[in-house]
């Protein structure tokens, strides 16, 4: 059944608003993606410098 809905959608009933659906659809997923990859860097430069810091502490002491 889902595949008969998805091929009836995308290749019978495709109206002219169906790319324009597609491309909102692939942008929503594109910023997505761009915020999991700002959140990751992030995470990684925050525990890149505790580590350094851990690292001065004891090498200082």
């Amino acid at each position: 059944m889902i595949l008969y809905t998805y091929y009836y959608y995308y290749f019978v009933s495709a109206g002219p608003e169906t790319p324009i659906f597609g491309a909102a659809i692939m942008m929503v997923y594109g910023f997505i993606a761009l915020a999991v990859a700002e959140v990751g860097t992030v995470v990684v430069v925050i525990r890149d410098r505790v580590a350094e810091k851990r690292a001065s502490r004891t090498i200082d002491e």
